[in-house]
């Protein structure tokens, strides 16, 4: 009939992690509104309605912290140097590791564990945590980089790293591991 109508919507994710009730509290919004183009604005608010859900952890999952939950997690490591390499007392080797899915949030991600053997500190850096939507479709990548530096002479192993989560489609908690 002629008239126009601007509309904004707003995404919130939810990301339980036990089992129970969840009740989201109203969410309380405030706009201004124009009757028509040439009218001064006049304020408009508003609350959604409370919403309750039951929050289940599937199956597998009730001694793990996070659960992460998207249909495929790439994980992939880079070494620097490459291997393989030969390093003396004093040196660092950096291990860089990177987490990408669609349709989950990079905070959801787990941190790496900081595990080495004796002889080796480690120094992990800050993520670098990002999330991008591109119409309608959520990405989400998580970086991080471990330091390892060597304080004496040896032969050490450092540790495989194992990621898992849970895969919603297949019902079933799937992992990657990376090689140490």
């Amino acid at each position: 009939g002629g008239d126009t109508y601007f509309t904004q919507r707003h995404r919130f994710m939810l990301y339980t992690q036990q089992d129970g009730d969840v009740t989201v509290p109203p969410i309380h919004v405030r706009f201004e509104d124009k009757p028509d183009f040439t009218s001064d604005p006049e304020p408009i608010e508003g609350s959604t309605s409370e919403l309750h859900l039951q929050s289940n952890r599937p199956p597998g999952t009730e001694s793990m912290g996070v659960v992460v939950t998207v249909e495929q997690l790439d994980i992939e490591q880079t070494w620097t140097p490459a291997p393989p390499f030969s390093v003396e007392a004093g040196d660092v080797i950096r291990r860089t590791i990177v987490q990408r899915a669609d349709g989950s949030t990079a905070m959801m991600f787990a941190p790496p564990p900081d595990d080495a053997p004796e002889g080796v500190r480690v120094y992990p850096s800050d993520p670098t945590v990002i999330d991008r939507t591109d119409r309608g479709v959520s990405i989400a990548e998580r970086t991080d980089s471990i330091q390892y530096q060597f304080t004496q002479t040896g032969t050490f192993a450092l540790p495989d790293l194992t990621f898992t989560w849970w895969d919603p489609q297949a019902e079933q908690l799937k992992d990657a591991q990376l090689e140490g």
